[in-house]
């Protein structure tokens, strides 16, 4: 007798390569339920930043843009992107799982216009192009990234930079303040089962009706 496999449980895959991509979307195309995890701030991997590759010779974004299609329209999937999985515990098949997740500092508002990259000065070298180039303190790793939202470098954050970048966003996406953080923790709470968050702060500033979201 075969064993039963059960098929009410969260998939989640570590690492958004090309090979977890793959894995993600075929499970979540066969009607599971699957968390995405990134490190980076954009899913792909190495894939992401060849030239071309083999055997067709296309360019990356070909394929890429087939699966970040797939990626967009299955309510299945869910991707955190600049996540780490910290720890994992089980017992019999019931897993828990730690997830560290770095803030971006840009919400879902973001249109990817570029504006907060314009105003600031700041750069660094690019980690996307292995450090051959500099790129700046509001950045999105390549034009085709996915998700299509900036990141602010968190060696700006508290600097002439981050105002200015604020400042010029129109869509009111960039979020320097604690909020941030306790909205990310919500995403956690929505999209993990039993899953928990850990905020290591100097001070709450959580004011008005954004206390009861603390709460």
């Amino acid at each position: 007798m075969s064993d039963i496999v059960a098929t009410n449980e969260t998939i989640l895959v570590a690492g958004g390569g090309i090979s977890g991509i793959s894995a993600a979307l075929e499970a979540a195309e066969a009607g599971k339920q699957v968390i995405l995890v990134e490190k980076n701030a954009y899913i792909g991997g190495r894939v992401t930043q060849l030239y071309k590759y083999f055997p067709k010779l296309c360019h990356p974004t070909c394929g890429m843009e087939i699966n970040q299609r797939r990626a967009k329209s299955n309510p299945n999937l869910t991707i955190l992107t600049m996540a780490e999985v910290t720890g994992i515990s089980s017992d019999k098949g019931d897993y828990s799982i730690k997830v560290k997740l770095k803030p971006r500092y840009v919400n879902n508002n973001c249109t990817a216009c570029g504006k907060c990259s314009d105003t600031v000065d700041a750069e660094f070298d690019s980690e996307f192009n292995y450090g051959l180039n500099q790129r700046k303190g509001a950045y999105i790793a390549y034009n085709n990234a996915y998700p299509q939202t900036y990141v602010l470098d968190e060696r700006i954050i508290g600097t002439d930079d981050a105002s200015k970048a604020k400042d010029a966003c129109l869509a009111d996406a960039i979020d320097l303040e604690i909020m941030a953080s306790l909205k990310q923790t919500h995403y956690v709470r929505e999209n993990i089962i039993d899953g928990t968050s850990d905020i290591y702060y100097i001070d709450i500033r959580a004011i008005d009706r954004f206390e009861d979201f603390y709460q």
